[in-house]
């Protein structure tokens, strides 16, 4: 069984990649931008979690957080696909450059982590026990439906 410790920085964890993904996977919602997206997914975070007021601050923070990391990362991949269709335009697939590309991927997500961990984490401190319970069981449940 995993200790309490555990549980809470799988659920912090997971609550951030999942709130930020969400983000992220709405941009072929019905909103024209990502700041209208965040802005509906804060608005049924709120509401399904029946925030206060300084619980809803603490989460525009994160979506202000998370909505520059992702905006961040979209700028630094427009030109993502034709990077990769270089990797196989010669005979050979270019290891060091698919490597390169992944390793510089990897330290764009490895820059923003620690900013919208500590948002996050900022969130789930001010939320009531009934909230965490409530925050968990969405979770579990989107987890559950991203499986099958």
């Amino acid at each position: 069984m995993k200790t309490l410790t555990t549980r809470v920085k799988t659920v912090i964890i997971a609550g951030t990649i999942i709130f930020a993904g969400s983000m992220s996977s709405l941009a072929f919602a019905k909103f024209a931008d990502l700041d209208s997206r965040a802005g509906w997914v804060t608005a049924i975070v709120e509401k399904e979690l029946n925030l206060n007021d300084e619980q809803s601050a603490k989460l525009d923070a994160l979506k202000d957080v998370a909505v520059e990391a992702i905006q961040t990362l979209e700028d630094e991949n427009k030109d993502a696909k034709q990077q990769v269709e270089n990797f196989f335009a010669g005979d050979q697939f270019d290891r060091e450059g698919a490597l390169n590309f992944v390793q510089s991927k990897t330290g764009s997500v490895n820059r923003h982590a620690p900013d919208i961990i500590e948002a996050f984490a900022e969130f789930y401190d001010t939320l009531s026990t009934e909230q965490k319970s409530e925050l968990h069981t969405r979770l579990e449940q989107m987890s559950k439906h991203k499986h099958h």
